[in-house]
């Protein structure tokens, strides 16, 4: 703001800058879990890798 940017323009810069973080993280992770996934269903036997039970005792002993 000292070099004359408005607050809108320093507000929308921050926005931006985060949500393209936010949205790239998001991404690599999401993308990252289905890599994941395909390689524990590969060591898994008689369990699916998305079985809600499975999921449900698990974070329950958390």
């Amino acid at each position: 703001m000292a070099l004359g940017a408005g607050r809108g323009d320093v507000r929308r810069m921050v926005l931006r800058h985060g949500l393209t973080l936010a949205s790239t993280g998001v991404g690599l992770g999401i993308i990252g879990a289905l890599a994941v996934t395909r390689l524990l269903s590969s060591l898994l036997f008689g369990v699916r890798a998305t079985d809600p039970v499975t999921f449900a005792a698990r974070f329950r002993w958390c």
